[in-house]
């Protein structure tokens, strides 16, 4: 599943990409995750039981201070 822009808005109830400091995206069956890049300002991402397998995406948000991906296939 790809993660969107949409999915991001209904988590966070923020239509601003720039206020988001937090998510939670927990067992949503994620393998994309090309959207995060848009969230500059992020900080805690949590990502469990996903199905991503690659933190290039993550590397275009310098301000992850926690990153949580446990049971994913990195």
């Amino acid at each position: 599943m790809v993660l969107t822009k949409e999915l991001i808005i209904e988590k966070c109830k923020k239509e601003n990409f720039n206020e988001i400091k937090n998510v939670n995206l927990w067992g949503n069956d994620l393998s994309d995750m090309t959207m995060i890049r848009q969230l500059q300002n992020i900080e805690v991402v949590s990502l469990s039981v996903n199905k991503i397998s690659t933190l290039v995406d993550f590397s275009y948000c310098p301000k992850i201070q926690e990153l949580y991906l446990r049971k994913n296939q990195i």
